[in-house]
């Protein structure tokens, strides 16, 4: 189970309740000589649990399952998937301390651009308590420095990993469209506003640009304007008769429909200008996961002297791989 999923399902757990202040509580978590208190595992189970985002996106409600002792009640598989996360955290800070790696910028744009999505969507962690919001970001940033110290990804992408993705997405988009020709188009209200744009075309603005920029159709907007395989007859009379006689790469004047205003190019292909933020956001979000993922951090959690408060489970190393087993016989989520 990859940790975004097993993240997701710590959404069935109730929600638990602190006792003490952290010095005064006994270890959840001792990885070498490091140690998380149990108030601090509980407080963080519990504002997981508290989000009612986070729940309604996985499609349930809070649970109750297994006694977790005086510090609450939760069940205890879903407890151990987050202690696992944890033990593998303190690890990834012993690597940028012995290290001593410093945290760069693009690891920080990492860190937050993961913590934004590691819950499900922007909306879901937006609604986390602040400090929460904090401690995840700063984990995620610490494990994309981690990883890229380790020689792994940490969100970057390049301009040539770019172009190469760009290119078998979109060779896979043309082959399956028999005409070999592609429409984009930008959408406005008015004549004066089309022809504002078209002066600024002429001038060598980028169309996928003022497409994102201008254009009222917002769901071809986001792509550059892009509309996909051109087929005559699924377009308005007036779009489809100026934009069969265009030439490949050639701006229509302003034409207009029942719609507003257009502006029409056609393209053997569709333009890396057009999809490029989206080729690349995904890639990013690729190489954070995989930051995430780091099978070098996970065996190094393995390697490590864990030891793991018996009311959570235990630490077990198997094939390589360590994670805290739940108690035997512990109920589990629902």
């Amino acid at each position: 189970m990859t940790l975004r999923r097993y993240l997701l399902s710590l959404v069935f757990a109730v929600a638990v309740v602190a006792a003490g202040c952290d010095q005064l509580q006994p270890a959840a978590v001792e990885v070498d000589s490091a140690e998380v208190s149990r108030a601090t595992i509980d407080r963080e189970l519990g504002a997981i649990a508290g989000n009612g985002a986070l729940r309604e996106a996985a499609g349930g409600g809070a649970g109750s399952a297994g006694s977790a002792g005086s510090a609450g009640t939760l069940p205890s598989d879903l407890t151990a998937r987050w202690l696992t996360f944890v033990v593998e955290d303190e690890v990834v800070a012993s690597i940028l301390e012995r290290r001593d790696v410093k945290v760069t910028r693009n690891d920080r744009e990492a860190g937050r651009a993961g913590a934004r999505t590691l819950f499900g969507s922007p909306e879901v962690f937006a609604e986390f308590p602040g400090w929460f919001r904090e401690r995840v970001v700063a984990l995620l940033t610490r494990r994309a420095a981690a990883a890229h110290e380790l020689g792994g990804g940490a969100g970057l992408v390049t301009d040539a990993e770019v172009q190469a993705a760009y290119e078998e997405r979109v060779g896979e988009i043309v082959a399956q469209c028999p005409p070999g020709v592609f429409v984009a188009h930008i959408l406005v209200e008015t004549a004066a506003a089309a022809d504002a744009i078209a002066a600024e075309l002429a001038g060598g603005a980028s169309f996928a640009e003022l497409a994102r920029e201008r254009s009222t159709d917002q769901g071809s907007a986001e792509i550059g304007g892009e509309l996909g395989c051109f087929d005559p007859a699924q377009y308005d009379p007036a779009f489809a008769n100026v934009a069969s006689l265009l030439t490949p790469g050639v701006v229509s004047p302003p034409v207009q429909t029942q719609f507003g205003f257009h502006l029409i190019r056609l393209d053997d292909t569709i333009p890396l200008e057009a999809v490029e933020p989206i080729v690349r956001e995904d890639l990013e979000a690729e190489a954070r996961s995989a930051a995430l993922e780091n099978a070098e951090i996970n065996q190094r959690a393995a390697e490590a002297d864990v030891d793991i408060d018996p009311r959570y489970g235990r630490w077990v190393v198997r094939d390589g791989a360590g994670a805290v087993e739940p108690p035997p016989g512990a109920p589990s989520a629902t």
